[in-house]
């Protein structure tokens, strides 16, 4: 039997009720959302990238994309939120494939425009997806934030968060703890990788809900870094299916 294809697909406008059911079904499982609280939330995304496994829905992720004028220059972010994946289709690179549909379909803001890609890291997690696919990426334990890129921080903290964004943390204050997924539980041994602990380091209240405000701008560097880390899925997506061997049925 021929395996089922991951597909990401980008959405605009209402999301059908039987589709919200879906999305809350598999987000329940991991985040401490009440019901009404998740569906309240979707209008505020002005698109999804939902991923399927055939026909069936295993991850999806809310998008904003927002224009902007800064420091006489239009810039325009690009929000990851509201994201989840099933435990069992983590790793294949799907928020950088939503990343390369959004930049093909957006392609016209690169005329005029500075584009930016940013989350609200609530685990390290989300900070990893940034840290290991890109080049450069903010905050970073080998990058100092050039003074524009950490006034376009401040600038998009105050605008979506208000007085819940700490300027000189870079941290997000949440009410409550929302995420509930053990997987993003850092362990001891989680803190021998660099990254991890420094994300731990600058977002050490992550066990109370906090999110760590984390950007990376498209440039060529990061544009390229990302092609080649779904290039090297798909080889081993294609390396995987042909050493699976074809059952042939006997007469």
């Amino acid at each position: 039997m021929k395996s089922q294809k991951i597909t990401v697909q980008i959405s605009d406008g209402t999301i059908s009720p039987g589709l919200q059911e879906k999305m809350w079904e598999l987000y329940s499982q991991y985040y401490n959302y009440s019901k009404e609280a998740f569906l309240a939330r979707i209008p505020r995304n002005d698109h999804y990238s939902f991923y399927y496994k055939g026909e069936q829905l295993i991850g999806f992720t809310g998008l904003r994309v927002t224009p902007f004028r800064f420091e006489s220059r239009w810039r325009l972010t690009i929000y990851y939120g509201q994201t989840i994946i099933h435990k069992a289709f983590r790793g294949k690179a799907l928020m950088q494939k939503t990343g390369m549909k959004l930049m093909r379909r957006y392609w016209y803001y690169f005329l005029f425009a500075k584009v930016y890609f940013w989350c609200d890291a609530l685990t390290y997690k989300p900070y990893l997806v940034f840290a290991r696919t890109l080049e450069e990426y903010y905050p970073s334990p080998s990058h100092r934030q050039p003074p524009v890129i950490e006034k376009l921080m401040h600038h998009i903290g105050s605008m979506h968060y208000g007085p819940l964004y700490q300027p000189h943390t870079g941290i997000v204050l949440k009410p409550e703890k929302y995420v509930r997924d053990p997987a993003s539980k850092i362990k001891d041994k989680d803190l021998n990788n660099p990254l991890i602990a420094y994300y731990q380091q600058r977002n050490p209240g992550y066990t109370e809900g906090n999110g760590l405000l984390t950007l990376a701008p498209v440039s060529s560097n990061n544009f390229y870094k990302i092609g080649k880390r779904i290039l090297r899925q798909q080889l081993r997506s294609l390396k995987r299916r042909m050493l699976i061997p074809q059952l042939v049925p006997t007469r």
